[in-house]
């Protein structure tokens, strides 16, 4: 009967090295996803792909405020998710974003714009500080941050705030480095993590987000403008897309149009620049709910 052996060193090595491959593709894999540019074109080929990247990132965008206390994301709206420049640009916080440089170092912003982690008798805060205990022991050295890009630091009362790290994921459009394959008024969807900004798709024609709340009948429906944060469940992305698969003979390409869940308006009444070179290309187009379990 032949004897039972244990696994030999040079064995345990080799499993090693295969994991530490396997490690290796998948890190590889997510950056061709959302960054490495040089490696694989951003131009999509088809609905397929589209739909791809797009579940990819929607995967990204769920986890707004994954990693922060409960009872901190409801100070304010618009602290954990903010829609700005005509809803074309989406912020959020995750602690998937962060470097964990701080990490939950939360505070606010009081009366004189000072940043405080307990409260004071004259700073009225609908949220307790006392015993927060994530701060680095040297704090003081890294940079105040409100909670979204775009917020000033002047706030006063009504700003979350942090030390270090912010977490910030930032989803917008941008005109600089478009493909020549891109028609003219396309523009490129970016990722940003910390100020560290990535292309994801070229030729975007259209981008749109919305609020998704509950309504007065209990059902969830998309809003421009923020709803209370007990009501808000996620995002509605809108988008419009050139892709790179030949466009039907002319004459028979029909304009992309969304549906009343993202405005209802065709691609011409959106984006002009593309008026008269529409046709010569075919479109793909997003309409993708985005729930996002942790906002409570």
């Amino acid at each position: 009967m032949k004897k039972d052996r244990g696994i030999t060193l040079v064995e345990l090595i080799v499993v090693m090295v295969l994991s530490l491959i396997l490690a290796g593709g998948l890190i590889a894999l997510y950056r061709s996803l959302i960054g490495n540019v040089a490696e694989r074109s951003t131009i999509m080929k088809n609905e397929a792909q589209l739909n791809f990247v797009m579940d990819n990132l929607a995967k990204l965008l769920s986890s707004a405020g994954f990693g922060i206390e409960n009872n901190r994301l409801n100070y304010g709206n618009g602290n954990v998710i903010n829609l700005g420049s005509g809803n074309q640009v989406l912020e959020l916080l995750t602690r998937l974003a962060s470097q964990d440089v701080s990490a939950g170092c939360w505070g606010y912003i009081d009366s004189g714009g000072n940043f405080k982690l307990s409260e004071g008798a004259n700073d009225i805060s609908p949220i307790s500080f006392n015993t927060l205990r994530n701060c680095d022991a040297n704090e003081n050295s890294y940079p105040i941050r409100i909670s979204m890009l775009d917020k000033s630091l002047n706030c006063t009362r009504n700003c979350l705030a942090f030390r270090g790290d912010p977490s910030v994921l930032r989803v917008y459009i941008d005109a600089n480095n478009i493909s020549p394959s891109c028609l003219n008024g396309t523009q490129r969807l970016m990722l940003d993590m910390n100020g560290q900004p990535a292309e994801i798709i070229q030729c975007v024609a259209h981008l749109r987000f919305r609020y998704l709340c509950v309504n007065q009948n209990n059902e969830i429906e998309a809003y421009d403008a923020p709803c209370q944060y007990d009501q808000l469940r996620g995002i509605r992305m809108c988008m419009m897309v050139q892709l790179s698969e030949s466009a039907p003979a002319t004459g028979t390409n029909t304009e992309p149009e969304y549906t009343d869940a993202c405005g209802g308006e065709r691609l011409t009444q959106l984006n002009q620049n593309i008026q008269n070179t529409w046709r010569t290309r075919k479109w793909g187009k997003i309409e993708m709910d985005i729930f996002m379990p942790n906002l409570h």
